[in-house]
């Protein structure tokens, strides 16, 4: 098959942009054609696939960064989009699903859609009449015109239906890849890792005050922020409430970490947390998994399995869950070993990239074979 992946950006700091990469290195490594075309211009930095089986384009940024225009884009794909089986654009409330739409039409090639957790309620309030208005307009269209939603849980599909589709949906979660967590090396110590965007959803202004509490009854905990705001300004905000609360001596703010340090946090961690109140489905924590940590994660990251194979914590995103989650893990390293060595299990048997893959091709060869 020939296989074209659209989307916004190819940024680190996107848990989209690592997941369309895994996928895309496995499927050219199974033998298809995979060309990956995004927006070029709409952050700092960019990432690439590692298999030189991906071919990739970038497009250069011609309207508002926000919503990834890019006339250059449209042109490629009016010209091209016949040249493939199956089209998957990322995201919603973008210019290139825009662009994908029209220019399937015209070649009479199917598409997908990806939302990645932009249906979620949260995601859907912010910025809230904006989003009906472009919803009215113009995305509630481009979905019912899609060949399938794929979704990344069963939330996702009960989103789409509430949105006022009637299109095909299929669940196909995040994948990760596997290889990573050396057992009989990892250590448990009581530090706790969050690693995200540095935005109000992802609930640091939840997580910094429940930390705060939870040391009154586990002083010896500490806690590593990573991550990048996307020049927002919230590293401010939260830089402020770490020192309102006295967690200077405490709490370690790093920034974005990649390569060798994003695998140092992960390795020195005893614990990964994401206190977020809106997700599609966090790769950050399927990634923190994998390394065999433990998770404390709010129901709103949609990874039940967590909690129900033992793999860690789910808390309500409120101050008071949070910190009595906190304790439980921070109590016990064995609790710690255990849970981590379940997650660990947990995504290998679920969320492996190679597995994500399969079934990725599996409902792109169904998709093009309707046409």
């Amino acid at each position: 098959m020939r296989i074209l992946q659209v989307i916004g950006g190819l940024a680190s700091s996107s848990g989209t942009t690592p997941a369309v990469l895994a996928l895309s290195d496995r499927l050219a490594n199974a033998g298809h054609g995979v060309d990956i075309f995004y927006v070029s211009g709409r952050t700092p930095d960019t990432v690439m696939p590692s298999s030189p089986g991906v071919h990739v384009e970038g497009f250069p940024l011609s309207g508002p960064r926000i919503w990834a225009g890019s006339c250059a884009l449209s042109r490629a794909l009016m010209n091209r989009a016949g040249a493939y089986d199956v089209i998957h654009g990322y995201s919603l409330w973008l210019f290139p699903n825009i662009a994908v739409s029209r220019a399937c039409r015209r070649a009479r090639r199917p598409y997908i859609i990806s939302p990645q957790g932009a249906l979620d309620h949260w995601a859907l309030s912010h910025h809230g009449l904006r989003k009906k208005i472009y919803a009215d307009l113009i995305e509630r269209r481009i979905l019912s015109r899609a060949a399938c939603i794929q979704c990344v849980t069963e939330h996702e599909v009960s989103l789409v239906k509430n949105f006022g589709l009637s299109t095909k949906t299929a669940i196909i979660p995040n994948g990760v890849e596997t290889g990573f967590f050396n057992p009989s090396a990892k250590q448990y110590p009581p530090e706790i890792l969050f690693l995200s965007r540095l935005h109000p959803k992802k609930g640091l202004d939840i997580l910094l005050p429940a930390f705060a509490a939870a040391r009154r009854e586990c002083p010896g905990i500490r806690l590593t922020i990573a991550g990048g705001d996307g020049g927002s300004g919230y590293r401010k905000t939260i830089e402020a409430l770490i020192a309102g609360l006295g967690l200077g001596d405490c709490v370690r703010l790093v920034g974005e970490l990649r390569g060798g340090e994003k695998t140092a946090a992960f390795e020195s961690s005893g614990m990964f947390i994401l206190p977020s109140r809106s997700e599609g489905h966090p790769l950050a924590a399927l990634e923190a998994m994998e390394r065999g940590l433990p998770v404390i994660l709010t129901p709103q990251c949609y990874l039940p399995e967590a909690a129900k194979q033992g793999a860690g914590l789910i808390a309500g995103a409120d101050v008071q869950e949070i910190s009595q989650a906190i304790v439980r893990l921070a109590s016990s390293e064995p609790d710690r070993r255990k849970m981590g060595h379940v997650a660990r299990r947990l995504i290998e048997e679920q969320f492996s990239a190679d597995r994500i893959a399969s079934l990725q091709a599996e409902l792109y060869k169904e998709v093009a074979a309707k046409g």
